[in-house]
């Protein structure tokens, strides 16, 4: 049973690093970043060039992608975004995050094709042993790259001048401009680290299942969106507990039920949580109005 709990956790902590992303720029502006699945897979895809096409060490691997995913971020919201939600609208940052969504599949495919792209790693197979179980080191990497992530947003969003700018945009744009904030810039930072978080979790995530493939973000983006509604629109930690939930949710389930309901366990729970909590778990409705 413990070893079945870690490994809930462990998953629980990859759904955490692909929530974050949403969450942040739910957060903020009120809108989902539909183009974050397609940069989750270029993180994995540039784990995939740098890794296996380059021979380049994870130590330059990894500051690399991460910086490809700030540069991602910043396209996003530059292109995506910025015009339209000064103009008023909130619907057409989702459309055109999906195009470039599907801009960014198109030109995977192009450049590797559609078939898997192979990582691997040196550890990529190790196994360490905890008690009487042994648990891949890699899932044990994800794990604390979660927890440091995790941390670090903390920090940042809670005990840095420019995080607690952040969270004054995100409750009030408008009075926050009239005390010489610069909201765009911040809008543009926030958008920057999304996009570093999405393109670490498709690189842990690459390094972990062993493979990039271009439409590998359809299903994380999917559970990604999911997971944010049960955890309450706009709020990180109730997005960051839904992804524990979810993971433990999908392990029990694969053990104690079947692997082929797995991928349809978290939208259960979601219609479960809303039938009797509609807001989400740590959902507000001053908050839900704010995003409206």
């Amino acid at each position: 049973m413990i070893s079945q709990v870690v490994n809930g956790l462990m998953l629980g902590s990859l759904y955490a690093l692909i929530t974050l992303g949403y969450a942040l720029v739910l957060g903020i502006l009120g809108i989902f970043n539909m183009a974050h699945a397609e940069i989750f897979m270029g993180g994995a895809v540039l784990g995939w060039l740098m890794i296996t096409k380059w021979h380049l060490s994870l130590a330059f691997v990894v500051p690399a992608v991460m910086i490809g995913g700030v540069a991602l971020g910043v396209i996003t919201e530059f292109f995506c975004v910025r015009r339209s939600v000064r103009a008023g609208s909130f619907f057409v940052p989702a459309a055109t995050t999906i195009g470039f969504g599907l801009i960014l599949i198109s030109l995977v495919q192009n450049i590797a094709g559609t078939n898997p792209l192979p990582i691997s790693v040196p550890f990529q197979f190790t196994q360490v042993q905890l008690g009487n179980t042994s648990f891949p080191l890699v899932s044990i990497i994800v794990f604390f790259t979660s927890l440091i992530v995790l941390a670090v947003l903390a920090y940042y969003l809670k005990g840095t001048s420019l995080g607690l700018a952040t969270r004054a945009v995100g409750e009030n744009p408008e009075v926050s401009q009239l005390l010489g904030l610069n909201a765009t810039r911040i809008v543009q930072i926030t958008f920057g680290i999304s996009g570093l978080i999405g393109t670490l979790s498709g690189l842990v995530f690459g390094i972990m299942a062993g493979a990039a493939h271009p439409h590998l973000g359809e299903v994380a983006g999917l559970k990604g969106i999911c997971l944010v509604v049960i955890g309450g629109m706009g709020s990180i930690p109730g997005a960051v507990i839904a992804a524990f939930i979810g993971g433990m949710a999908e392990v029990m389930t694969a053990i104690y039920w079947e692997a082929k309901y797995v991928d349809g366990v978290l939208w259960l729970i979601m219609f479960a949580i809303l039938l009797f909590r509609p807001l989400g778990l740590m959902g507000k409705a001053e908050e839900l109005e704010r995003l409206q």
